[in-house]
C-alpha cells in the first residue's frame, strides 16, 4: 500500500469513526429529549413512584436532577466536539495533522465529561461546594499534590497533540528511542521501531526531549559509521566517489551530491569514518539495503587487502 492510499484509509476509517458517534449523538438526543418531557411532567411521575413511600421523593428528584444534567451538558459536548471534527476534517483535503486534532479534540470532551459527572455526583447526593471544599480542603491539597506530575503529563499529551511537531504515524527519535508514532494518549507517546517493539514514553519527557521528526525534513538523516585499519584508509575523497557510485541505483530516494564521507575518529589501530545522507523513502527495508549497499564496499575493500 503506497502512502496516498494509506492516507486515504486513514481519512476513511476517521469518517466512519466520525458517523458512529453521530449515530450515538442522535441516541442521546432522543434520550435527553425523553427526560426533558418527564422533567415537565416531574411531580406527576416523583408523585406516582412515591405514592407508598414519600420518603423516596426527594431521592428520586435528586437522581432524576443528575442524570438530566449529565446527559444534556454530555450532548452540548458531543454536538461541540462533532461540529469541531466536521469542521476541521473539510478544511484539510491533503494530508495534515487532523489525526492529531481529532485526537485532542477527543480527549478534552473526555475530560469535560469527567468534570461533568463530578458534579453530576454533588447533585446526587445533595452536597453543597462550599461545605464540602471546607471540609475536604487538606485532602484536595493532598490530592493535587499526588496528582501533579500525572497534570502536568495530561497537559503535556494535550499539547502534543495540537503541536506541528508530531502526527499520527510520523517517524520520530525522541531521546535514544526512534520509530513511528502509533498512538498519543493523555499519558503516554506510543512508538513502534523497525522491530515492531513497542516503545512507551510519558508525555513529560516527551516534551522535555529533543525531538527529531524525520517525516518534516527533506528526508531522513542516515549515519553509517564505519572503522578501517589505518593502511586500508587511503584518499576520502576516493571513498565518497565509491559510495556514491554505490548508491546510484537509488538516486530518485536520495541526493548523490549530499552523500559525504567524514572523519570522525583516529588512533593508532584504527580509523572511524561516518557515512552521512538522507533519505526521501520511508520504507524501513529500503534504508536497510542502502546501508548494506555501503557497508559492501568496505568489505570488499578489507577482503582484497
Amino acid at each position: 500500500m503506497n502512502k496516498v492510499s494509506a492516507i486515504g484509509q486513514q481519512k476513511t476509517q476517521l469518517v466512519q469513526k466520525e458517523n458512529r458517534k453521530r449515530i450515538s449523538f442522535l441516541l442521546k438526543l432522543l434520550l435527553v429529549a425523553g427526560l426533558v418531557y418527564a422533567n415537565i411532567r416531574s411531580d406527576y411521575w416523583i408523585s406516582f413512584f412515591t405514592a407508598n413511600n414519600p420518603d423516596l421523593a426527594d431521592p428520586l428528584a435528586r437522581i432524576f436532577r443528575a442524570l438530566l444534567f449529565i446527559l444534556t451538558t454530555n450532548l452540548l459536548i458531543s454536538l461541540a466536539r462533532i461540529v469541531l471534527v466536521v469542521v476541521y476534517i473539510r478544511q484539510k483535503n491533503e494530508r495534515s495533522r487532523e489525526s492529531n486534532v481529532v485526537l485532542a479534540i477527543n480527549r478534552i470532551a473526555t475530560l469535560l465529561n469527567v468534570i461533568v459527572v463530578v458534579i453530576g455526583g454533588f447533585l446526587l447526593f445533595g452536597l453543597e461546594w462550599d461545605n464540602f471544599f471546607s471540609t475536604f480542603s487538606l485532602v484536595a491539597v493532598a490530592t493535587v499534590l499526588l496528582t501533579k506530575d500525572y497534570i502536568s503529563n495530561t497537559v503535556n499529551g494535550l499539547i502534543n497533540m495540537m503541536s506541528d511537531r508530531l502526527a499520527l504515524g510520523d517517524r520520530v527519535k525522541i531521546g535514544t528511542h526512534e520509530g513511528a508514532i502509533k498512538d498519543i494518549t493523555l499519558s503516554n507517546v506510543y512508538l513502534e521501531d523497525e522491530e515492531e517493539n513497542r516503545i512507551i514514553i510519558p508525555n513529560n519527557t516527551v516534551f522535555a526531549a529533543d525531538v527529531i521528526n524525520y517525516n518534516q525534513q527533506r528526508g531522513e538523516s542516515v549515519e553509517i559509521p564505519v572503522e578501517l585499519h589505518p593502511d586500508a584508509v587511503g584518499n576520502i575523497t576516493e571513498w565518497e566517489r565509491r559510495v556514491k557510485e554505490s548508491l546510484q541505483p537509488f538516486q530518485s530516494h536520495i541526493n548523490l551530491s549530499e552523500v559525504k564521507v567524514r572523519l570522525q575518529h583516529i588512533s593508532t589501530d584504527k580509523v572511524q569514518l561516518v557515512v552521512h545522507f538522507r533519505s526521501k523513502n520511508d520504507s524501513p527495508d529500503q534504508k536497510k539495503e542502502m546501508i548494506h549497499v555501503v557497508l559492501q564496499q568496505f568489505i570488499t575493500t578489507k577482503t582484497a587487502s
